[in-house]
C-alpha cells in the first residue's frame, strides 16, 4: 500500500496537477522486493503482486515510458479493492485509455518476462520500498516529504506546489529477503 499511496499523492496529485513534473524526471520500476527472474520470480506479497508488476511494466512499455499515461494505470491496479487480476488489469486499462488486450498479451507472451528482467536489473539494492533516488543519490527519506526534498533540490523557479511542502506517507514496506 505504501507504493500505492506514493503513486497517488506524489505523482498523480503533486506531479500532474501541481507542476512537480515540470522540475523532475520520474520513473517507477515495478519490481519492489521481488527476488529472482522469470519464470522463477518470487514476489514479497505473492503471485498477485508479480502479475501486477508485469502488467505495470507492460503498460509502461506500451506508452513508451510516459508516466502520465502509465502511472494512473498502476495507481488503479494498486488501489483496486478486488485485488490484482486479469479482470482488474482490463478494467484499469480501459479506464486509462490503454490497450488492455495488448497488456494482457504482453503479460503472457514473453514480452512481460523480458520487461521484468529489465526491471530487476534496474532495481538497486534496497532495504524496502518505495526506494527513491533524488538526482541519482539516495535513498531519500521518503517519509520526510519527498515533495519538500525535490523542491529544495531544484534550483530554478519552483512551481506553486512547492509551497505546500508536505504530503503524508505511510511506513516503508521492508525487504524481508
Amino acid at each position: 500500500m505504501a507504493a500505492a499511496t506514493l503513486m497517488k499523492d506524489l505523482f498523480t496529485d503533486a506531479a500532474e496537477k501541481g507542476g512537480l513534473a515540470d522540475i523532475m524526471d520520474f520513473e517507477y520500476i515495478a519490481y519492489g522486493n521481488a527476488q529472482g527472474l522469470p519464470p522463477n520470480v518470487q514476489c514479497q506479497h505473492g503471485p498477485e503482486e508479480c502479475l501486477g508488476n508485469t502488467a505495470e511494466e507492460c503498460a509502461k512499455a506500451q506508452v513508451k515510458g510516459d508516466p502520465f499515461k502509465y502511472m494512473p494505470f498502476a495507481d488503479c491496479l494498486e488501489n483496486n479493492s478486488g485485488g490484482i487480476s486479469n479482470t482488474s488489469i482490463a478494467s484499469c486499462a480501459k479506464v486509462n485509455q490503454l490497450d488492455g488486450d495488448d497488456i494482457a498479451s504482453c503479460v503472457v507472451d514473453g514480452r512481460g518476462d523480458k520487461l521484468i528482467v529489465a526491471a530487476a536489473k534496474n532495481t538497486v539494492s534496497h532495504k524496502g520500498v518505495p526506494w527513491i533516488l533524488l538526482n541519482g543519490n539516495g535513498p531519500i527519506n521518503w517519509q520526510n516529504s519527498v515533495l519538500k526534498q525535490v523542491c529544495d533540490a531544484y534550483t530554478g523557479t519552483k512551481p506553486a506546489i512547492c509551497s505546500q511542502n508536505t504530503i503524508e506517507m505511510p511506513p516503508m514496506c521492508l525487504n524481508e529477503h
